[in-house]
């Protein structure tokens, strides 16, 4: 069976309000016993110091002897009834002189071998509770034995003895008050606590509601807040999340609206490149070429756009593990130069390498820093026209290293500057269709960059050219 929180918190109320009774009840008890049983204590050590003087010096002639036992026997008697505890005088053997609770006097026992009565013959005074056969139904009792010392000699003993039956008595009452009062302290506390698990799980119960209506699709579910204590704090944070939800889901539908339209574009075109081919261009060599030669290079970029989205797609996911280790940049960037010169060549631009000397090792990944390049190298040189020029610089600049591509082309304008690295972005240009990038190298590049901890930017004016600037981290 699956207990609701409520039940669970209904429960654990109930659970720590007993446990907090049942601890109070025992040491209340104890307490109260404990200090009952001290007072006793010392209230028949008082007594037994107020019969010192009574304890009688026997006369050497038997007859007055026992006239002497006899008044102290009837006096004892009388004075146990008025303090109710068992009076006995020992002698200094430990030998009974009079019982209180013998109705006449009578030969003395020996009592010398208790242990209470043994230190107060050595002279120190000794209490001692036990069950013993003296008292009716073997009840609990306290014994007080306090030695009667005369001339520095012990003479004899004062021996208290009482039950503790008053006492247990007095703590059953106050127990059966205790429970009566535990009784209704705990009927008050399930009410209470039946009241605060309603008020703590309401609010849960309504996230639980908001939650499910979020999985279902209701983008408009939010959890209220009433308080400003920890469930109100979760339930501004479900209600962040959920906003947070609501802008991720407009921003899959655009992306996935714009990866349509993407694909959408070269297979269109495609297509009808095909459909002429078919039509027009079988029977004509010039004719089927020029389309196979449409074909393929919309194939190509159909491809480079698939396999851009599967890396951003990773990138964004923290799919792709970066190997950083100290790396050396000036192979890269030649690399890179290398990668793109036929390109270069063929639309009549220039690229130059400049970089400082001694350049910095930095902390990357050699092959993901040289797409970062080829990316940014292809941009600028889509962007500069025959006899242009792009360059490619490195060097320090405060504690990185610090890359610019320079182009000399049609340059960005300020308001589009700010959109460059978002997915499928692109400047508007008269470019042609077969030369325009897939709108999505800034952004991977923006990711790997800042995937290595550094930054990337761009400054530029209209007909003036582009800088494309991005750091990276010196290797420790």
């Amino acid at each position: 069976m699956i207990l609701g929180i409520r039940v669970k918190l209904l429960l654990s109320y109930f659970l720590v309000i007993a446990l907090c009774m049942l601890v109070l009840g025992t040491v209340l008890v104890e307490t109260i016993g404990g200090a009952f049983v001290t007072d006793m204590e010392k209230g028949m050590i008082d007594k037994a110091r107020l019969l010192t003087p009574s304890f009688p010096t026997l006369s050497p002639d038997p007859d007055i002897a026992r006239q002497q036992l006899i008044s102290l026997h009837a006096y004892i008697r009388k004075l146990s009834t008025e303090i109710g505890h068992r009076i006995r005088m020992l002698d200094a053997q430990g030998v009974v002189l009079a019982d209180s609770a013998l109705p006449t006097l009578s030969a003395g026992e020996s009592v010398a071998d208790r242990p209470e009565v043994k230190k107060a013959l050595a002279g120190s005074y000794s209490g001692h509770m036990r069950h013993t056969p003296e008292a009716p139904d073997n009840f609990l009792s306290m014994y007080v034995a306090l030695p009667v010392i005369r001339e520095g000699k012990t003479v004899g003993v004062i021996y208290l003895s009482s039950t503790l039956r008053h006492v247990r008595q007095m703590l059953d009452e106050i127990g059966n008050r205790f429970r009566i009062a535990a009784l209704i302290a705990i009927l008050l506390s399930i009410i209470m606590s039946v009241l605060l698990a309603r008020a703590f799980s309401k609010p849960i119960q309504a996230l639980r509601q908001a939650a499910n209506q979020l999985a279902s699709g209701d983008w408009q579910a939010r959890a209220r807040v009433t308080s400003r204590d920890e469930l109100g704090q979760l339930a501004k944070s479900f209600n962040d999340m959920a906003d947070k939800l609501v802008e991720l889901e407009k921003v899959r539908r655009d992306y996935m609206s714009e990866i349509s339209h993407e694909l959408r574009t070269p297979l269109t075109a495609i297509k009808g490149f095909a459909e002429t081919l078919q039509e027009a261009g079988a029977d004509d060599p010039a004719v089927r070429q020029r389309y196979l030669d449409r074909i393929i290079a919309k194939t190509d970029h159909l491809s480079r756009l698939v396999q851009e989205l599967l890396d951003l797609a990773r990138l964004e996911a923290g799919q792709t593990q970066l190997a950083l280790q100290p790396t050396e940049l000036e192979p890269i960037i030649l690399e890179a130069v290398e990668t793109l010169r036929i390109q270069a060549e063929e639309r009549g631009v220039r690229i130059g390498i400049m970089t400082a000397e001694n350049l910095p090792t930095v902390l990357g990944d050699g092959r993901r820093l040289q797409q970062v390049l080829e990316n940014l190298i292809s941009n600028a040189l889509r962007a500069t026209e025959r006899g242009g020029e792009v360059r490619v610089s490195a060097g320090p600049s405060d504690g990185l290293v610090a890359i610019e591509v320079t182009d000399t082309g049609i340059g960005i304008p300020e308001e589009q500057q700010p959109h460059i690295f978002e997915r499928f972005y692109r400047i508007d240009t008269a470019q042609k269709p077969t030369q325009a990038g897939t709108g999505l190298g800034l952004t991977i590049a923006k990711r790997i960059v800042e995937a290595h901890g550094g930054q990337i930017s761009v400054t530029s004016k209209p007909d003036c050219g582009a800088t494309f600037r991005f750091t990276l981290p010196l290797a420790l």
